[in-house]
């Protein structure tokens, strides 16, 4: 057993240790809050118009550091977006077949598009 001159410091050390966490989490809690509220997402987010025609650049509509990807990673992309079946991922699936020229890509494009539930 602990010796009483022990504990006592001990448990302050606790008790600051339980208040700092509470109020980090508080902060950042609060912080996230705030984000949620001052950005609200759009219901219908459309995609971006780009201007390079012969470009391939869809997946940018879905992240920024999406750039230059290969024709794997674009088909993969489309079988997700597929999954997804929302107003965002068909607008942006069929900016996509506007710009694709791969036959591949175009055929994934056409089931995807042609398989959606709405």
């Amino acid at each position: 057993m602990l010796s009483s001159s022990l504990s006592l410091p001990l448990g302050i050390a606790f008790l600051i240790g339980v208040l700092l966490f509470g109020i980090g989490t508080a902060l950042t809690r609060s912080a996230k809050r705030a984000e949620a509220v001052a950005a609200p997402p759009d219901a219908t987010p459309q995609p971006r118009q780009h201007s390079t025609r012969d470009a391939v650049t869809w997946p940018l509509d879905v992240d920024a550091s999406l750039v230059d990807l290969d024709e794997t990673a674009r088909l993969e992309m489309i079988e997700r977006l597929a999954l997804v079946d929302t107003q965002w991922s068909v607008a942006i699936l069929r900016a996509a077949a506007t710009q694709e020229r791969a036959p591949a890509i175009r055929t994934a494009l056409e089931r995807a598009l042609a398989n959606r539930s709405s």
